[in-house]
């Protein structure tokens, strides 16, 4: 269950924070994967009412081991424990069960209920999935700017999924005022932090100027950054043609001087005020804003309609002619 779950580590690690004696013995087990040890340490004091327990367990459970089958519906039935008792870890773990449909049927608006109580506790992961829920209309009526503002809530704690999605927000005018510069200011923070689609949009913007400077070494150490963190997938496909074209624009001291800064970059993790280390977003995220892509348009016909590559526009929800 827990591998469709997003943010695990950081769940993770704001649980261990709180957890008691008892409860450590089990967390100390599910550390060195010993998952059958994990579920017998954490089940007395789950099953005596404590919160943080029973939201391990189901990790445990949701995360599943050779030895110990994954078993959605065990993990779903403690979270759903644990956050009939507040927790807002679990909550929010509780909203992406119902999203998915991981040991219930999938309920987008129950998922949304959730994410709220989550949100409402300020807890940036569950602040995060609700500015998602409303960005795409998932569960709830599309509505951009309280997607926007869930969103800098989230932010606000360092959150860098959220940083990215504010990022591009800013960038597309996706309830908000078109803001290029703060929305590669976004972006940056993100980025600086390792998320490797920050890193891609980062890159995008430096190799066409948007909201800074036309830079190619910059944009082919955003570029290299990403490739090297992200899956194959759609996004992956669409920067490497830029990242080949930028590597054969740049001259040898160029390219040197990019391959020092890929190599001596360090992810800055910053820690939020209820969330640990920051991750990679959910792959079942709705999409809500376009990914950055470029390119040249050919021909735009007296009806507005433009000829261009593909790859430009691909998975796009909203384009912007620059002239």
């Amino acid at each position: 269950m827990i591998a469709r779950l997003s943010f695990i580590a950081i769940s993770f690690c704001c649980l261990v924070l709180t957890a008691q004696a008892d409860t450590q013995r089990g967390v100390a087990a599910y550390e060195r994967g010993d998952f059958a040890a994990a579920v017998k340490e954490l089940t007395p004091p789950a099953e005596q009412g404590d919160a943080t327990a029973q939201t391990l367990l189901g990790v445990v459970y949701g995360i599943g081991s050779k030895a110990m089958p994954r078993d959605d519906k065990k993990a779903f039935g403690w979270f759903r424990r644990a956050a009939e008792q507040g927790s807002p870890v679990a909550e929010d773990f509780l909203g992406e069960a119902y999203l998915n449909g991981l040991g219930v049927a999938i309920d987008r608006t129950e998922a949304v209920t959730w994410f709220r109580r989550s949100a409402e506790q300020g807890y940036a992961i569950g602040q995060f999935h609700l500015a998602v829920a409303y960005g795409a209309g998932s569960g709830v009526k599309r509505d951009a700017k309280t997607a926007v503002a869930w969103l800098e809530k989230s932010a606000a704690q360092d959150f860098a999924p959220a940083e990215e999605m504010l990022g591009r927000f800013y960038i597309a005018g996706f309830g908000v005022a078109v803001d290029e510069k703060l929305g590669v200011q976004w972006l940056r923070k993100a980025a600086n932090q390792g998320l490797a689609t920050a890193q891609a949009g980062l890159g995008v913007a430096y190799a066409n100027g948007v909201g800074t400077r036309r830079d190619k070494v910059q944009a082919f150490k955003w570029l290299e950054l990403a490739l090297r963190g992200l899956d194959p997938g759609k996004l992956r496909s669409q920067i490497l043609p830029l990242h080949k074209t930028l590597a054969g624009a740049l001259t040898p001291a160029q390219r040197q001087r990019a391959d020092a800064e890929v190599a001596k970059f360090e992810p800055k993790i910053k820690v939020g005020k209820r969330v640990g280390r920051a991750a990679t977003r959910q792959a079942s995220e709705p999409e809500l804003a376009a990914p950055i892509a470029t390119g040249s348009g050919f021909v735009i016909s007296a009806e507005g309609h433009i000829v261009t590559n593909d790859h430009v526009v691909a998975g796009c929800g909203h384009m912007r002619v620059r002239h």
